[in-house]
């Protein structure tokens, strides 16, 4: 049955619930692109590791790790061993990108200054927790408790980088998006349309009143994805240097100052990618949205003064007191 039959006085607020239920289950599927792809991408980047190990007389990543536990300067390897610390007890799916940031790590601590070094190490750090928020609502829906355990892991990791110079404001920010994803991005905020199944069963001033809480708190979580979508742009991005990177390295293994220009270029882009998200950028992107839809009722939307409260404060929205349904179609 059509939302327009069920709801025939509540049918632009239906619709409305539903527009925002489908773009954020859109917006996931895009980060889910995103995290995948800078997965895929990293086994590639593994083979020219392999290649890069060799070259160097490293015959496999566990010599790799040995070596660097006793090469590296002081200074970096404490940093180098706090980030790995972070990602190696709990999510396998980051081991990989530790490995190809010790493989770049060996290779560049010949050639490059220590403070490069620690700003190298500090750029892959930030990634792996944004990794992190990013994995997490690309499997929510599937996994809310994982999802949410990922989330506290990203935040706990963000705030200890805040503490040092390097990229600790763009940190800052990272820390607001996980924290911002970890108060509303919760199963309701992905099932499509469980939440007009369970306005179906109510009638007159209720519904409508159920209705408009679902907007105002899809409102809320729509703009928390949004945040981590670009967030997964970052990742992607981060990925894609490292990988130009190794490339490098492979065939031109005595090119220091190609290697510094690379190193400084991809803490550069990470810098931007996340440093330029705004509220007011992210609000806009998503007035972009409805507008490329063409039929958005955006009456009763949250105003943007009142999101941007949330944002600032960074407490629970939530008003819509229904149940969740899981919809399988």
């Amino acid at each position: 049955m059509s939302v327009d039959m069920l709801y025939p006085d509540n049918r632009n607020r239906g619709r409305r619930v539903d527009q925002l239920c489908t773009q954020i289950g859109d917006i996931q599927s895009n980060v889910k692109l995103n995290y995948n792809g800078g997965k895929s991408q990293e086994q590639t980047v593994m083979k020219k590791v392999d290649v890069i190990l060799s070259q160097h007389d490293v015959k496999s990543i566990a010599e790799l790790r040995e070596k660097l536990e006793k090469s590296l300067p002081a200074e970096v390897r404490e940093k180098y061993q706090k980030m790995v610390q972070r990602y190696n007890d709990d999510d396998s799916d980051l081991q990989t990108t530790m490995d190809i940031i010790g493989c770049v790590t060996m290779v560049a601590g010949g050639v490059a200054g220590g403070a490069k070094m620690i700003e190298f190490i500090a750029c892959g750090d930030l990634a792996a927790a944004t990794a992190r928020v990013v994995r997490a609502l690309s499997i929510l829906g599937e996994d809310s408790a994982k999802a949410m355990r990922l989330l506290k892991m990203a935040a706990t990791a963000l705030k200890e980088m805040i503490g040092g110079v390097e990229l600790g404001e763009v940190a800052t920010k990272a820390l607001k998006f996980a924290k911002l994803a970890g108060t509303v991005l919760t199963a309701v905020g992905v099932i499509l349309d469980g939440i007009l199944l369970i306005v179906a069963a109510i009638e007159g001033a209720e519904q409508r009143t159920q209705l408009q809480n679902a907007i105002h708190d899809l409102v809320h979580r729509r703009l928390s994805a949004e945040t981590v979508n670009i967030m997964s742009n970052a990742y992607s991005q981060y990925v894609s240097n490292i990988y130009r990177i190794c490339v490098s390295i492979k065939n031109h293994p005595k090119d220091e100052k190609r290697l510094a220009d690379d190193i400084d270029e991809m803490v550069s882009d990470l810098k931007d990618e996340l440093g330029n998200i705004t509220f007011d950028n992210v609000w806009k992107r998503l007035e972009d949205r409805d507008k490329d839809a063409g039929n958005s009722w955006t009456n009763e939307d949250p105003s943007k003064a009142t999101v941007k409260e949330w944002w600032d404060k960074e407490d629970d929205p939530k008003k819509y007191k229904g149940g969740v349904v899981s919809s399988q179609k």
